[in-house]
C-alpha cells in the first residue's frame, strides 16, 4: 500500500527523477505538510515545511532488513514527525530521526540506516 495523507500535504518537485528504486536525483522543490500519513507501517503525524535546491541520495543495502542512506540535498528543511515509524525533527536543514529510518541530517546532506 502506498503511503496516503489526510490533512494538508502538498509538495512540488518538477524535476524528480529515479534512475533505479535505490536511486534519487532532483532539482528545486517545496513542500509543506500538516496531515496524517498512512502507510503499511501504521500512522505518523506531520508538521512543517520543506525547501530544497538540489538533491541527490543514494540507498545501499546492508542485508535484507538494513540500509544505509548517504545524501547530498542543499536544504532549510523545518518539520516535525511522531508515529509509527518514530521521531523525527529539523530546523532549518538540521535534524535527527530515530525509528525506522535514524538519520542525521545538515543543510548539506544527510546519512543514516533504515530497517525494513
Amino acid at each position: 500500500m502506498p503511503s496516503e495523507y489526510y490533512g494538508l500535504h502538498y509538495r512540488y518537485d518538477p524535476l524528480k527523477y529515479k534512475p533505479d528504486r535505490s536511486t534519487t536525483l532532483a532539482g528545486p522543490s517545496v513542500g509543506v505538510s500538516l496531515a496524517e500519513k498512512v502507510s503499511n507501517n501504521g500512522v505518523n503525524l506531520i508538521a512543517g515545511g520543506e525547501l530544497s535546491v538540489v538533491r541527490a541520495e543514494k540507498k545501499f543495502r546492508i542485508n535484507d532488513g538494513v540500509s544505509f542512506n548517504a545524501g547530498l540535498n542543499l536544504n532549510a528543511n523545518t518539520k516535525v514527525s511522531i508515529g509509527a515509524d518514530g521521531i523525527s525533527g529539523s530546523f532549518l536543514g538540521f535534524g535527527v530521526s530515530v525509528g525506522s529510518n535514524t538519520s542525521i541530517k545538515t543543510p548539506i546532506g544527510s546519512l543514516g540506516l533504515s530497517f525494513f
